[in-house]
């Protein structure tokens, strides 16, 4: 005990008075994908929005997960569908570059400021498809504002009400990650850089870029994200939503596991359930080919095209 003391104590020192430690990058470095975006308001907050695709196409929102944007979620995915849809990302509140708040977050402040941005941006009623944390979020829109949601498409993500035990054992690691970041957020950015690097999920020319978008983010808000995340719980009324249902499961899910994503599309009136094999919870980057074309599939359908 006295050694692992030792060396947490050594630990601090190292990050409040040492230089910050980055990863190397290969020569060539580029941006993966250079669209713009500009802000709308939702009553006092700002919200940062990209678009892709002719603004007289069938829109489509993207609702992205916890600690990520619509640039380092989407960026494989959105040029594959932007030439049939208007393509709508958002940024959730406190990430990416879209307003913060240092008040106690819930899903459903998530699910009303889609709502919000969507009548910004002039869209009436879409199919919206959420990921991670942006699939509770599109639970809770449809709940809330189902003549906003024409289609409900969910990926990586759970209809949440964890046990009490659950909850207290993940918080005590989120209370415990929340103040190692406070202290140094380099630990955390350098395992998820190399994990993506890794898997393919972000090519080595954009690994300047990525590791510049994981350091910009405020622990603080980033962790409040995932309380939010646990306390959520549509167990209740999820199976109550009236609109057409597509659920992605990417079966080796690290995170939110399998388990729980088939309980959700179970609770779900006729869902249609695709499954993502050998995907893990980056599937919308590693598998944005089988996502957009299941998604064009499916919103085809509904449509009669």
């Amino acid at each position: 005990m006295r050694l692992v003391g030792r060396l947490g104590l050594g630990w601090l020192v190292w990050r409040l008075v040492g230089r910050e430690p980055a990863p190397s990058f290969p020569p060539g470095q580029v941006h993966p994908f250079r669209l713009a975006g500009r802000s709308v308001f939702v009553g006092d907050r700002e919200f940062f929005v990209r678009e892709a695709g002719s603004a007289t196409n069938s829109p489509l929102v993207l609702v992205h997960g916890w600690g990520d944007h619509t640039q380092i979620i989407w960026h494989r995915l959105i040029p594959l569908l932007e030439a049939r849809f208007r393509v709508v990302a958002i940024d959730l509140r406190n990430h990416g570059r879209s307003a913060t708040d240092r008040g106690r977050l819930q899903i459903t402040d998530l699910a009303d400021d889609v709502a919000g941005v969507m009548d910004a941006v002039g869209i009436g009623s879409a199919p919206v498809f959420g990921y991670s944390l942006g699939g509770m979020t599109v639970q809770e829109l449809a709940h809330r504002h189902p003549a906003k949601v024409s289609a409900v498409i969910l990926g990586g993500t759970t209809a949440g009400g964890l046990g009490m035990a659950l909850r207290l054992g993940a918080s005590a690691l989120w209370f415990g990650g929340r103040a190692i970041e406070r202290v140094s957020r380099v630990e955390f950015a350098l395992a998820k850089h190399a994990y993506l690097l890794r898997r393919g999920a972000v090519a080595g020319r954009h690994s300047r870029w990525l590791w510049n978008e994981l350091m910009d983010r405020d622990p603080s808000l980033y962790w409040e994200a995932g309380f939010a995340a646990l306390r959520f719980d549509s167990t209740r009324w999820v199976g109550r939503l009236s609109m057409p249902s597509l659920v992605l499961i990417p079966i080796d899910d690290q995170l939110i596991p399998a388990s729980s994503q088939y309980d959700l599309a179970g609770r779900l009136a006729d869902p249609e359930l695709v499954e993502l094999s050998d995907a893990r919870h980056e599937a919308p980057i590693t598998h944005a080919k089988q996502i957009a074309e299941t998604i064009e599939r499916f919103l085809d359908k509904g449509s009669g095209e």
